[in-house]
C-alpha cells in the first residue's frame, strides 16, 4: 500500500525534510545554503516524480515559471515573487516571469472592448448623426 506523507514540499523527499527540520531545531542548519543542500540529486528526484505522476518530461524551469506566473496572477507583489525566485534584480523576474501582467493588460482590453468600448463607440457614432 502506498504510504501518504503530509509534507509541504513535492520535490524534497520526506526523509530529507525530517533531517533538515531536526538540524534546524538544533540550530545547525544554515538557511543561506538551503537551496544548495536541500536535495542531493534534484534531477533524479524530479524525474522520478514526473514518472510516478505520468507527466511528460518537462524542464523544471517550466514548472517554476508557471508557479511564479500564478503567484503574480493571484495577487502576490512582484517584489516578493522576485525574492522567492532568488533573483538579484527585478529585471530578471520581469523578463522571464511577468507574462501574468501582459495577460492582465490583455484581459483589461477585452473587458473594455466588451463594455466601455461599445458604449464609447455608440456615443462617438451618435455625435456625428444629425438630428
Amino acid at each position: 500500500m502506498l504510504k501518504i506523507y503530509r509534507y509541504p514540499y513535492v520535490f524534497v523527499p520526506p526523509y530529507r525534510y525530517d533531517h533538515v527540520q531536526n538540524r534546524r531545531n538544533q540550530g545547525k542548519w544554515d538557511l543561506n545554503k538551503t537551496r544548495e543542500r536541500l536535495i542531493g540529486n534534484f534531477n533524479r528526484q524530479y524525474n522520478r516524480i514526473l514518472e510516478m505522476a505520468k507527466v511528460p518530461k518537462l524542464k523544471f524551469h517550466t514548472l517554476r515559471a508557471t508557479a511564479l506566473t500564478l503567484w503574480l496572477r493571484n495577487g502576490m507583489k512582484e517584489f516578493d515573487v522576485m525574492n522567492l525566485a532568488g533573483h538579484s534584480n527585478f529585471a530578471t523576474t520581469h523578463k522571464y516571469y511577468l507574462a501574468a501582467n501582459d495577460d492582465l493588460v490583455n484581459r483589461a482590453r477585452e473587458a473594455s472592448a466588451s463594455s466601455v468600448g461599445k458604449n464609447l463607440a455608440g456615443i462617438w457614432q451618435a455625435s456625428f448623426k444629425t438630428p
